[in-house]
């Protein structure tokens, strides 16, 4: 990925986090105990795949950074 892509990658993982809060928000609207846990499990989704996309982003960040060493 390059440069671009990280960025893209950091906008799309902030979208995530701002889903998981607004899923959260509504879950503790619910009365429901079976729906409230549906959502706070749906929230916990969305912010481990704004986890996977900024390591995801840092392991290509430091492959642009750093080259791996040559081979003799």
């Amino acid at each position: 990925g390059g440069l671009g892509e990280m960025d893209g990658d950091a906008e799309i993982a902030a979208r995530y986090r701002k889903r998981a809060a607004e899923v959260r928000a509504i879950a503790e609207t619910l009365e429901d105990e079976q729906a409230k846990r549906t959502l706070i499990q749906v929230a916990a989704d969305y912010e481990q795949m704004a986890r996977a996309l900024n390591e995801t982003s840092k392991a290509g960040q430091m492959r642009v950074l750093k080259p791996p060493p040559r081979m003799p």
